[in-house]
């Protein structure tokens, strides 16, 4: 069981979580660096194409 003696505490972490969310869902989810595989081969045949 686990009882958390400070409410401050909880509302400190929440308001933590929230604003990494916030950072996450707002800016960088759209500017990540790791691609899955598919979009990587995508990006790499759009580059080919617009070579040829």
């Amino acid at each position: 069981m686990v009882v958390a003696s400070d409410p401050r505490a909880f509302f400190f972490t929440l308001g933590l979580l929230v604003i990494g969310a916030v950072y996450y869902f707002g800016y960088s989810r759209n500017r990540l660096v790791a691609k899955s595989v598919d979009e990587e081969f995508a990006l790499l045949a759009r580059a080919e194409a617009d070579l040829a």
